[in-house]
């Protein structure tokens, strides 16, 4: 059943921890995009002050895995796209892979591509892929798949450190 989905893409705040600004800027050097963490968006609610929290599914290292969470996506450290995508089919996926791990091994995949991972664990790009149905979902890095979404959708929301640097994306 085809609907509009959202994707979120996370760019770190630069004056925040020194390791996970590290971590940031190897994954974008590496991949040579601005993000380096994804989430397929499943839900949306407001709180009593009025900001919008999403249901949001991926697989994280720091959360240990798969998983779906409730958070707010600001413009300060987010872009949102919006697809064309399978609400019943992602939350299918995500509940038959839930509490997987997070694959530290697949990232080797983008350095040295014989290396795959592993088939009970994920990276957040391959996972969101793989609830989009996208083919050969290990292949994704975050830069990849923005780039393939962007293609086929429309940002819906700009995060404001890639704004200022990429203005043609604005």
């Amino acid at each position: 059943m085809g609907g509009i989905m959202l994707i979120a893409f996370y760019h770190y705040p630069e004056r925040k921890k020194l390791w996970r600004v590290l971590h940031h800027k190897l994954v974008c050097w590496w991949t040579h995009g601005d993000y380096s963490h994804c989430e397929l968006v499943l839900g949306q609610r407001p709180r009593a002050d009025g900001v919008i929290e999403y249901e949001c599914a991926s697989s994280s290292f720091r959360d240990g895995g798969v998983r779906s969470k409730w958070m707010e996506l600001p413009a300060a450290k987010w872009t949102i796209i919006e697809i064309e995508g399978d609400y019943i089919y992602a939350r299918a996926v995500l509940d038959a892979h839930r509490f997987q791990g997070y694959d530290k091994l697949a990232w080797l995949g983008h350095l040295w591509r014989p290396i795959t991972g592993s088939t009970d664990k994920w990276t957040c790009s391959e996972f969101v892929a793989y609830m989009l149905n996208l083919y050969e979902s290990w292949r994704y890095d975050p830069a990849t798949l923005f780039a393939v979404l962007v293609s086929h959708g429309q940002i819906v929301q700009l995060c404001d450190a890639v704004k200022n640097k990429t203005p043609h994306l604005a």
